[in-house]
């Protein structure tokens, strides 16, 4: 009977070790994901930072320019633009030389977006507008970006303006143009909620996590060395599941949001671009 009673209790603190190591295991996943949101969007820096990695690649770059085209043609009459423009013999050439123009514009958006100092400047504006952002979450509202008619809005009007200068058509754009609703004004709350959740889960579960395993350790008294590797393989575990979300995350972003090739191209580089710290991550807790 007394043999019987130690034999219990070291499977019962079995029990509690494997219990602890996949709670740690779930919670670690869960902490890596708030440090990565925390790290990657919710800082002005790091956002700003993966934007212009973003402007880099040839393929968004592509796609931002066929955008900045399409809002400078929807909101200019380019034709009557360059009727002003032409002499009188040639004004009948303004219909033709529009469609020329539009043909030209995204390749000449594209070559602007390459320039690096065109890119530092659009990476100081992205970190304001982040900031602006983050304000509004806090309940403030200022900047680029704006609340308006039940809408968040970022407002990129001095983009679509600048290519329309570039271009010399020499017109006052509408301000609608390059207008980009982010979310519905009655979704902030939740935004908001949610960005606060972020934050304190991305503290308090990394000390969870280190008492999750740390409480696993203590109780394997005769088979530590066992729970060590079982520790080790956990973390692998998490680093794989989070190479797997990254994945998944990247093809049903693809398949939802976008239908052409091109943007599906574009968009793909975008999360693998804006997902490269969460990947760092993975990696990170593998090694």
């Amino acid at each position: 009977m007394a043999a019987a009673a130690p034999a219990k209790t070291v499977k019962k603190h079995r029990f509690w070790v494997w219990t602890l190591i996949v709670l740690a295991t779930i919670v670690t996943l869960i902490s890596s994901l708030t440090v990565y949101v925390k790290r990657q969007a919710l800082d002005s820096q790091a956002f700003s930072n993966a934007s212009v990695s973003m402007l880099q690649d040839q393929q968004i770059r592509d796609a931002l320019s066929v955008y900045l085209t399409d809002q400078l043609f929807n909101n200019v009459d380019v034709q009557a633009q360059l009727q002003q423009i032409l002499p009188k013999q040639t004004k009948s050439l303004a219909g033709p030389a529009a469609g020329l123009l539009r043909q030209f514009a995204p390749k000449a958006a594209s070559d602007i977006l390459a320039q690096p100092q065109v890119q530092n400047v659009f990476q100081q504006v992205v970190y304001r507008a982040h900031k602006d952002f983050m304000q509004i979450i806090n309940g403030k509202t200022t900047g680029v970006v704006q609340t308006s008619n039940g809408q968040v809005i970022l407002d990129l009007h001095p983009i679509v303006q600048k290519l329309g200068d570039q271009l010399g058509l020499g017109a006052k754009i509408s301000p609608d143009a390059g207008r980009l609703v982010v979310f519905q004004s009655n979704q902030l709350k939740l935004v908001q909620d949610g960005v606060k959740t972020i934050k304190v889960l991305s503290v308090f579960l990394i000390i969870l996590v280190l008492l999750l395993y740390g409480g696993a350790v203590w109780l394997a008294k005769g088979w530590r060395r066992t729970t060590l590797r079982a520790t080790g393989w956990s973390l692998v575990i998490v680093g794989i599941v989070l190479l797997v979300v990254r994945r998944v995350v990247e093809n049903q972003i693809v398949s939802s949001l976008v239908n052409t090739q091109s943007e599906k191209t574009a968009v793909k580089h975008a999360w693998l671009l804006g997902s490269t710290l969460l990947a760092d991550v993975a990696w990170a807790i593998i090694f």
